[in-house]
């Protein structure tokens, strides 16, 4: 499949289901998250899963999450970053 043709097919998605999201499905992110390369392979990331209706709820203040069972915070460590000097 060409990138025209997966770029064509896609849509955004703005209404979830109320279910949450399997364990092992889950597991599998966090995973591929961990395993996915860095530069310099300092992995200066670190992921806070959010799953509890109060810790979405206040990240709804702050980004509209559309009712997502589970959100992901993305969070980079700058001082280990690589710098590229």
């Amino acid at each position: 499949m060409s990138f025209l043709d997966i770029a064509k097919s896609r849509y955004s998605v703005r209404d979830y289901m109320s279910k949450k999201v399997e364990q092992e499905k889950l597991e599998k992110i966090l995973l591929a998250a961990h395993v996915a390369p860095t530069a310099a392979n300092l992995q200066p990331v670190r992921l806070i899963v959010v799953q509890e209706e109060e810790g979405l709820k206040k990240i709804g203040k702050a980004a509209n999450i559309y009712g997502a069972p589970l959100a992901i915070i993305i969070c980079s460590e700058h001082t280990k970053a690589w710098t590229g000097v």
